[in-house]
């Protein structure tokens, strides 16, 4: 979800609250952009923004899960400070397409996203080119 539709959800959602709308008090909304993308493509996106090169190959999700336990293993072992760079989780997360149903925040938040993905990746690329010009 880009920055700005999460940061609307949430003043929906406080506006909601404020004037008394019982049926969102105690609720939990889930939130997106209402565009369901595969996640390979969504960080290819960002790493455009960014001015780097898009992933292009690709590793099975048992390997990556295995690296993320070897990674694990070593840093418990080790007794590392931080993550490792890779874990069980997030390999299965990455390998993994996660759409989620967005219409209750529709429903009872009058939730649409307002920025797209692509004016979200537009506005990520114009940040990563000012931010850079030291």
């Amino acid at each position: 979800i880009y920055v700005d539709n999460a940061a609307y959800a949430h003043i929906l959602a406080g506006e909601k609250l404020l004037t008394g709308h019982q049926e969102v008090f105690g609720k939990a909304f889930f939130v997106s952009n209402d565009d369901p993308r595969p996640i390979s493509e969504i960080i290819n996106m960002i790493l455009n923004a960014a001015g780097l090169e898009p992933v292009t190959k690709t590793i099975s999700p048992k390997i990556a899960w295995l690296a993320g336990a070897i990674s694990e293993l070593i840093y418990r072992t080790l007794r590392l400070k931080g993550e490792p760079p890779i874990t069980r989780w997030v390999a299965s997360e990455l390998s993994t397409s996660h759409w989620f149903n967005i219409s209750a925040a529709k429903q009872y938040l009058g939730y649409s996203p307002k920025v797209s993905i692509e004016e979200g990746a537009k506005y990520l690329k114009e940040y990563y080119s000012t931010s850079n010009k030291d």
